[in-house]
C-alpha cells in the first residue's frame, strides 16, 4: 500500500510539475524598419496554472519588466531578443532568446551636386547629377524641388529658371527598405535676357 501512495505522489508531482513548467514565446508587430523604429513586442508564453515576472533584453543594452513593452530602437544594426519568465516563489524560469530578431535598417544619405553654371541666357538649364548614397537597399525614388514651382522624379534632372532669383534646390530620395533621406541646397540664379 505504501508503494502505491508513494507512486501516486510521484505522478502527482510530476502532473504538478508540468503545470508549472512554462512555454516561451513571443513575437512583434514589426522586425525590420528604419531608425528610429518602434516596435510593440507581445509575450505569448503559455505559463501553466500561474502569472509570472517578465524580463526582456531588447539587445541594445535596454530592458525591461514589462509583460508586453514597447521598444525604440534608435541606431542601426540587428538585435538579438531575449525573454526571461520567472514564475511565482521560484517555481519555474525559462527563457528564449531569437537571434537577429531586430533589424534596423540605416538610412540612406541624399547628396547632389550642381553640374552647370547658375549665371546663363533664358532660359537657363541646370544639369543636376545625383550624388545620393544607398545603405541598406538601392534607392527607389527621387524627388526633385526645384524652388522655382517645378519638380522632377528623374534621378539626375535639369531644372529651367526663367528668372533671376534665389532660393533652394530640394532632394528627398527613399529607398527600397521604405527609409527616407533629404537634403537641400541654396543657390543664386542670374538669368540674362536679350
Amino acid at each position: 500500500m505504501q508503494q502505491l501512495i508513494r507512486s501516486f505522489w510521484v505522478l502527482l508531482i510530476g502532473l504538478f510539475s508540468l503545470c508549472l513548467h512554462a512555454q516561451i514565446d513571443f513575437s512583434s508587430n514589426f522586425q525590420s524598419a528604419c531608425p528610429p523604429f518602434l516596435v510593440q513586442f507581445q509575450n505569448n508564453s503559455a505559463v501553466g496554472g500561474s502569472s509570472g515576472t517578465y524580463y526582456w533584453d531588447f539587445g541594445d543594452g535596454t530592458y525591461s519588466t514589462i509583460e508586453n513593452p514597447i521598444k525604440i530602437y534608435p541606431i542601426p544594426g540587428k538585435y538579438d531578443v531575449k525573454l526571461v519568465v520567472n514564475g511565482i516563489n521560484g517555481q519555474f524560469s525559462d527563457s528564449l532568446t531569437k537571434v537577429d530578431y531586430i533589424e534596423v535598417f540605416e538610412l540612406p544619405k541624399a547628396d547632389f551636386k550642381i553640374l552647370t553654371d547658375l549665371r546663363g541666357c533664358h532660359p537657363l538649364n541646370a544639369q543636376i547629377q545625383d550624388l545620393s548614397v544607398p545603405k541598406s537597399s538601392p534607392i527607389s525614388t527621387w524627388l526633385w524641388d526645384f524652388g522655382n514651382g517645378q519638380s522632377s522624379q528623374i534621378q539626375n534632372p535639369v531644372a529651367t529658371y526663367t528668372a533671376s532669383t534665389n532660393t533652394t534646390i530640394s532632394l528627398y530620395i527613399t529607398d527600397q527598405s521604405n527609409c527616407s533621406a533629404d537634403t537641400a541646397i541654396p543657390i543664386e540664379v542670374f538669368v540674362t535676357t536679350i
